[in-house]
């Protein structure tokens, strides 16, 4: 199957999902609607072509959600429109929810010691100050604990064939 029919069958498989979310970026307006689902769309085909990454599943719909909310933020942004805080909070799906938990836990898997106690406590909802005051570190040692948290999980969606290397 070529790179545009496979596209094309994971658009089709998630265009409620993509739609539910520019519906709410959207804030209801149809118009407005169908231009954010043309930008998800256009960003998405080229970010899908330049890795000519095929991912199914319950990854598949995790990346689908997280590069509408992407794209579809980022139009909103750059169109100066307010974005609404109903936008930020966890997923309403459960599925996508799950998804999004596999997803990370498939990034975290080679974190040790200190970075992985930091995701389990900012998973628990805690926040830095929190985290420096349960670890008995400095804040200074939780940003850089955070950095190289980043880092690692960002090279292992690297290694995924998820994303791009820096180069």
């Amino acid at each position: 199957m070529e790179p545009s029919e496979q596209f094309a069958e994971m658009m089709e498989r998630h265009k409620y999902l993509i739609r539910r979310l520019c519906v709410r970026y959207s804030e209801g307006d149809e118009q407005l609607c169908r231009d954010l689902m043309q930008e998800v769309a256009v960003g998405m085909w080229l970010r899908y072509s330049e890795r000519e990454w095929k991912v199914w599943g319950g990854a598949q719909r995790a990346w689908v959600y997280w590069q509408t909310r992407h794209f579809a933020s980022h139009a909103v942004r750059d169109w100066h429109l307010r974005e609404p805080e109903a936008l930020l909070p966890e997923a309403a799906d459960g599925e996508v929810q799950a998804a999004r938990e596999s997803l990370v836990d498939e990034l975290a898997v080679e974190l040790q010691g200190r970075e992985r106690q930091m995701l389990e406590l900012l998973r628990q909802g805690y926040r830095y100050e929190e985290i420096a005051e349960r670890m008995g570190v400095s804040m200074r040692t939780v940003k850089r604990l955070r950095a190289s948290m980043v880092e690692a999980m960002r090279q292992r969606a690297e290694a995924m064939g998820m994303m791009e290397g820096k180069g």
